[in-house]
């Protein structure tokens, strides 16, 4: 229900671009690889632009989506680092399968959050 809104998409790069930044393998002015995000207030401080078009913004993109619901269905809301950890069919499948077994939501986000979140982070940063 939901795109990725990545620095390497075409409207996102022109947006940045316009904001006088640059994307360089993927990632920001060599550093941030994501282009929508709450902080990173030093990607945000183009005085020339509205908050809508700085190089990083919180403005949401928003789709409108008539959906059937029927009973057992859920929705995942996540931030980006658990999807690039966990496709979203494996992640369904996990929710689904603690849910059956009656384990609490909180537990369940805890369990996601462990499951994903290493101790070590490898020399490639992913």
């Amino acid at each position: 229900m939901s795109n990725d809104h990545k620095p390497t998409d075409e409207i996102e790069r022109q947006r940045i671009e316009r904001a006088g930044c640059r994307v360089t393998n993927g990632r920001i002015n060599h550093g941030l690889n994501l282009s929508r995000a709450f902080g990173d207030h030093v990607l945000k401080m183009n005085q020339h632009l509205p908050p809508s078009e700085q190089a990083v913004t919180a403005f949401p993109d928003v789709t409108v989506s008539k959906v059937k619901i029927r009973s057992g269905d859920f929705m995942v809301i996540a931030c980006d680092g658990i999807f690039n950890c966990i496709s979203n069919k494996e992640l369904c499948n996990f929710v689904r399968k603690h849910i059956k077994r009656g384990v609490q939501l909180s537990k369940i986000a805890e369990l996601v959050v462990h499951r994903c979140v290493s101790p070590v982070r490898p020399s490639n940063g992913q």
